[in-house]
């Protein structure tokens, strides 16, 4: 729910006073578990949400909308109706959160890909969370209607660069499911177990997947593994986490956005192991701040590891870089700022 991660942190940003903003919120979910699934108090639930923003856009008369949209017949179908109710006066920006529409679009029937140009056509642009992703909306918008804004959220705590001189924390947070390469992290630390035993690997998150579950915590017994799994963190508590580690994994397999749990490791000052995939490798340089390795590749996983368990100085270099590429790229204030730009951009342009 990246999505509402985001919508939470603009309502309460300065952006209020670049603009006079209406905040809408369409969520209709309590939870994940509700996630693609119909019923009739959802129908229900999203027709009085309709009926309530039809109502904002006459009353309030905005000049420019900005609606998320999903990546799933299902959720594009029900954000759509948004784009429909904007009225014929009021600019439309899309926003999307993600980078699996190309994929989800080629395994759509063709009245899903009809409707799908149908309402880009009535948008005057679109934003996505990295330049790698602005291909995805090519076909439907010229090069200077697709802006890229790259979430962004701050931080009160500072990082600790510290060498640690008991055992090397190694951290994982983030949804416990298949895509997110949970499995791909704790088989890589059983191919570095026998060697080490200077590190352990924690993990943070809620299990979304029972068979997984059961899979990793097979492994973890069978090889006694130094593995923990401390539940979700939030507020203070992820906070703490984050500065009690020393290295950050987060290996998706699947497409992805611009995951938050990439910038709150980068805040933290951490080396992070991480894939290419959506705008990762924007945020995340080979190199530089840590490793891109290939998906669903343990052996790739653990090599990066285990140069960083034998290479203190360059986990406090990296670390550093980290903490720097945070600072002048993701901070709150930074995406504010790039939005504002893209607002401002679609006011002074011509109606199309």
């Amino acid at each position: 729910m990246g999505t509402a991660v985001w919508f939470n942190i603009l309502k309460n940003s300065s952006l209020n006073n670049k603009f006079s903003v209406q905040w809408f919120n369409a969520n209709v979910h309590k939870d994940f578990s509700t996630l693609g699934k119909i019923n009739i108090l959802k129908i229900w639930s999203n027709l009085k949400l309709y009926t309530k923003f039809r109502k904002l856009v006459a009353d309030f008369n905005p000049d420019l909308i900005l609606i998320p949209i999903s990546q799933s017949t299902t959720g594009f179908l029900k954000d759509s109706i948004y784009v429909l109710l904007a009225g014929k006066r009021s600019r439309v920006i899309l926003m999307l959160h993600g980078s699996n529409i190309l994929k989800w679009l080629q395994n759509s029937p063709s009245w899903v890909n009809r409707y799908f140009s149908r309402i880009m056509k009535k948008a005057n642009g679109v934003v996505v969370l990295g330049h790698k992703l602005k291909y995805l909306f090519s076909d439907w918008f010229r090069e200077e209607q697709i802006h890229v804004v790259p979430n962004g959220l701050n931080f009160t705590f500072k990082p600790v660069f510290k060498i640690s001189e008991d055992l090397i924390n190694v951290r994982f947070m983030g949804s416990l499911i298949r895509s997110k390469g949970i499995l791909e992290v704790v088989k890589a630390v059983s191919l570095l177990q026998e060697k080490y035993n200077n590190f352990n690997l924690i993990i943070n998150g809620i299990w979304r997947d029972k068979r997984l579950k059961y899979e990793v915590e097979e492994i973890i017994s069978q090889k006694s593994l130094p593995v923990k799994y401390e539940g979700e963190v939030t507020g203070n508590e992820k906070e703490k986490a984050y500065l009690n580690s020393e290295i950050f994994i987060f290996t998706p397999n699947k497409p992805e956005g611009h995951p938050y749990v990439i910038i709150e490791a980068m805040a933290a000052g951490l080396p992070i192991i991480s894939t290419d995939q959506g705008a990762i490798t924007e945020s995340v340089i080979d190199g530089v701040n840590g490793f891109i390795v290939k998906p669903n590749c343990p052996e790739e996983i653990a090599d990066r590891l285990r140069y960083l368990i034998e290479n203190p100085k360059e986990r406090l270099r990296m670390g550093r870089e980290s903490r720097r590429l945070y600072e002048e790229n993701f901070t709150e204030e930074k995406m504010v700022e790039r939005l504002a730009e893209v607002f401002n951009k679609v006011l002074s342009q011509n109606q199309l």
